[in-house]
């Protein structure tokens, strides 16, 4: 039962550690909405390749990009005027912002199809992901096995 009480805990630090605070710096590590003392963080994903951020506090943004990512496709605004940041390693980095400054980072999807063969089942899945995000898989089940456990047990006439 050990997964049960740790899971709270698992997500809440996935949650915390969305936007990290490095001094006057912030790190942004994960691409998923999210309000924080630093800066709130705009996400499109899987929708669209593109990210705002709407800083607070932070003089400088670190922003992990997916390994999916192109960065020679990745385009930069701040405050609506096109710049060219630095990248160390899979971060790119923004300079000088100033409360209220707004970055936007827009680049292409990445749409991947993939196949896992579960042999204990003799199944083959077929996956589709928009970037990180599985959006697809097939074959799908009918009905799940244990469906009647779920199933309403009378019905009420309205």
């Amino acid at each position: 039962m050990c997964c049960n009480g740790n899971m709270p805990v698992g997500l809440y630090e996935a949650w915390r550690s969305i936007v990290a605070p490095e001094g006057e710096a912030a790190r942004v590590n994960l691409l998923i909405n999210r309000p924080s003392p630093w800066l709130d963080v705009n996400s499109w994903l899987p929708h669209q390749g593109r990210v705002e951020l709407i800083n607070k506090s932070a003089r400088k943004v670190f922003v992990r990009m997916p390994r999916w990512v192109d960065r020679r496709a990745t385009r930069c605004r701040l405050d609506g005027r096109e710049i060219a940041p630095e990248w160390a390693d899979r971060y790119l980095v923004v300079e000088d912002l100033k409360p209220g400054s707004v970055v936007a980072v827009e680049f292409p999807m990445v749409r991947t199809v993939e196949e896992y063969t579960l042999p204990i089942y003799r199944t083959t899945y077929r996956c589709e992901f928009r970037g990180d995000t599985l959006v697809d898989i097939s074959p799908r089940a009918e009905r799940p096995a244990d469906a009647r456990r779920w199933a309403p047990r009378h019905t009420v006439a309205v």
